[in-house]
């Protein structure tokens, strides 16, 4: 009896999730008609995956497509330089049309965002580079008056006493041995003639500490900053009359998290500083000197 109730139960339980009223061809047309509903969902989730894929790299390639042209605007001198590049052109600027010259010579060059410039304020202008691909586009954008040479600047291939002017910008710490290139740049300036350095301070507090944390002490021979009192001995000792000497941009550790206002007030103050102080405190030096 026991046996017979639950049975019952059962079928009551199979009578209420089935109901009997459908028939069983009306069940199977049913089912097949949720299976291509379901074929359907998938043949959807295919496609939509395989173009949410597709939008995938082709936003990839966009964005690489943005980051050469990104590239190819910064070669050819289109988008914004950071402060210090432009305050940096604005100094060495400021010497070069202090009168008129007739060859200037930049060593180390690079893609000729001096060069732009200076062109303008002589009758020839050379830009000297090892690499072939900054040559390239600096002969796109450097006006006509100009020669580029790719060479070494330990070893220019320009005769003895022949430039008015000599540029070397942000180079010098890169050389192996920059006391040759100081030796090549006397060679080739005439008497009376314009040099002008432009390369990072080692005694800045910010750059200090960068050095520090990255491990570049003094130990390598190259793509180190030179200490002031080093080079300004090397110039003088190459027939050089040390004429302008300074340092600017005045960076300190942490300046990039500080309010605007504060970050300008400081750095004004370390310039205030730097004025007293014995040795300079900006994050980059500028060397005016004439050649003996």
């Amino acid at each position: 009896m026991h046996k017979r109730k639950s049975l019952l139960d059962l079928a009551e339980v199979v009578e209420t999730t089935h109901p009997t009223n459908i028939s069983y061809s009306q069940q199977r047309s049913q089912l097949r008609l949720e299976k291509k509903e379901l074929e359907s969902i998938k043949v959807i989730l295919k496609r939509d995956q395989r173009e949410a894929i597709l939008y995938f790299w082709r936003t990839l390639k966009m964005q690489q497509k943005k980051i050469w042209d990104l590239a190819r605007t910064h070669s050819s001198h289109e988008t914004k330089h950071s402060k210090v590049t432009l305050l940096r052109h604005r100094k060495v600027e400021k010497i070069i049309k202090s009168k008129a010259r007739f060859l200037i010579v930049d060593l180390g060059c690079g893609e000729g965002l001096i060069g732009k410039f200076a062109s303008k304020h002589s009758n020839m202008y050379i830009g000297v580079d090892f690499s072939s691909v900054s040559l390239k586009h600096a002969k796109k954008y450097v006006s006509a008056n100009s020669e580029f040479i790719m060479a070494d600047i330990q070893f220019v291939p320009l005769a003895d006493k022949t430039a008015d002017a000599l540029i070397c910008s942000e180079v010098l710490e890169h050389c192996p041995d920059y006391k040759n290139v100081i030796g090549e740049i006397s060679r080739i300036l005439r008497k009376d003639g314009d040099l002008i350095i432009t390369t990072p301070n080692c005694f800045n507090p910010d750059l200090c500490l960068r050095m520090l944390l990255k491990g570049r002490g003094y130990s390598k021979a190259y793509d180190k900053p030179i200490p002031y009192f080093e080079l300004l001995d090397l110039v003088s000792k190459n027939d050089f009359q040390i004429m302008h000497f300074e340092s600017f941009f005045h960076s300190y550790p942490g300046h990039r998290y500080l309010p605007k206002i504060l970050r300008e007030f400081i750095s004004r103050a370390l310039g205030l500083l730097d004025n007293v102080i014995p040795f300079p405190l900006g994050l980059y030096m500028i060397i005016g000197a004439k050649r003996k």
